[in-house]
């Protein structure tokens, strides 16, 4: 160790990142000797694997690692003394600069040392007041949280398992609100279908009304005295229109029999009534008629041409397979010697000679021979 060191204005700690091929980090502060320095990979504290070098150095030195630190380890590397006397001055002995300069030089590094630690640890700022900061007993702030009071000064605050809970149960808040949504959503969804499925049933409900409208209608008439028919607007104003043999009619309640109590043959009025009495009502419910669709009458139509077409279809096939058996008939049948027949352009067999109808057979209606 040099006797001249010198204790110079640097942060006794340093960091720096391991990256698997570095395996030398130097330090820039002094240390007395190699035990000095100490040594961490990340936060574990390392008591073998590397070497110092630079003990006695105002200028610093260096740490070798036998193995390069892994990517991404955090290398730490501080000044970190014993706080003792190493050295007594006896009186009236003899006072060495060398021995004065190394115990002023150990102090001014403790000083440095203290500074680091305080720098890293809790303290007021220097505007704020004074705060007592003194931590409350062990056994009373053991499992809880620390917290501070009005005055700013350190209490006991929650237990850790309380705040374990709370935050399981915001967890189980927030799922809850999740789930809520997802319910809400869900609800709105089914609120639109619920109001399509309304709307539908309320378009089919006036569709039904326009159709019933359309093919039933009631109309009143009231008697003034002495009617035997009626036409024209009824009582709501609608004029009388009906399909004859398709209504009912009462007379102030009572069922009529048409073509007995009255007459309805033109689809416009009504008569053969015995003269009515003033006040007397009639009451006339038409219905409409019914008939085949045109698209119906289109598929029956449809229908009876395609019939017609496989039948005209089957009748010439059938003609067609006669004329050919009667041609192989007459063929065979055939006693002129000679060539009996030879193919057409069509490539139909044809007789080449009149065939001569044999004795013994004949064709039947299908065009089959039979004996005679």
């Amino acid at each position: 160790m040099s006797e001249n060191i010198v204790i110079g204005d640097v942060r006794p700690r340093i960091q720096a990142l391991g990256d698997g091929v570095q395996s030398t980090f130097v330090y820039p502060f002094a240390i007395f000797k190699e035990t000095d320095l100490e040594v961490y990979l990340d936060d574990v504290l390392q008591l073998s694997g590397y070497s110092v070098n630079g003990a006695g150095q105002s200028a610093g030195g260096s740490v070798v690692f036998n193995t390069p630190p892994a990517t991404n380890v955090v290398v730490t590397l501080r000044r970190y003394l014993k706080i003792e006397r190493m050295s007594d001055f006896a009186e009236g002995g003899a006072f060495h600069a060398a021995v004065i300069n190394q115990e002023l030089d150990y102090l001014v590094a403790l000083s440095q040392q203290n500074a680091e630690e305080i720098v890293r640890s809790v303290k007021l700022d220097p505007t704020d007041g004074d705060a007592g900061l003194i931590l409350p007993l062990k056994d009373q702030r053991a499992n809880a949280c620390l917290v501070f009071d009005q005055q700013g000064s350190p209490v006991v605050g929650p237990a850790v398992d309380d705040i374990a809970q709370a935050q399981s149960n915001a967890e189980i808040a927030a799922q809850a609100a999740a789930d809520a949504s997802g319910s809400a959503s869900m609800a709105e969804t089914e609120r639109l279908i619920a109001q399509t499925a309304c709307d539908v049933s309320i378009t089919a409900r006036d569709q039904a009304i326009s159709a019933a409208q359309h093919t039933f209608s009631i109309f009143t008439f009231s008697a003034q005295g002495g009617e035997t028919s009626f036409k024209g607007l009824d009582d709501a104003g609608k004029p009388l229109l009906y399909t004859p043999g398709v209504i009912l009619v009462d007379l102030n309640g009572a069922l009529l029999e048409d073509g007995v109590d009255f007459v309805a043959i033109n689809g416009y009025e009504i008569c053969g009534f015995m003269p009515l009495s003033t006040g007397d009502v009639l009451t006339l419910r038409a219905f409409g008629s019914f008939s085949v669709t045109a698209e119906m009458d289109d598929i029956k139509a449809e229908s009876a041409r395609q019939v017609e077409t496989l039948r005209s279809a089957g009748l010439a096939e059938t003609t067609n397979m006669q004329t050919y058996a009667q041609q192989m008939a007459d063929i065979v049948n055939n006693v002129t010697a000679g060539s009996f027949f030879n193919l057409d352009g069509n490539g139909d067999v044809m007789p080449a000679l009149t065939p001569l109808h044999s004795k013994m057979h004949e064709l039947d209606v299908n065009g089959d021979i039979q004996p005679l």
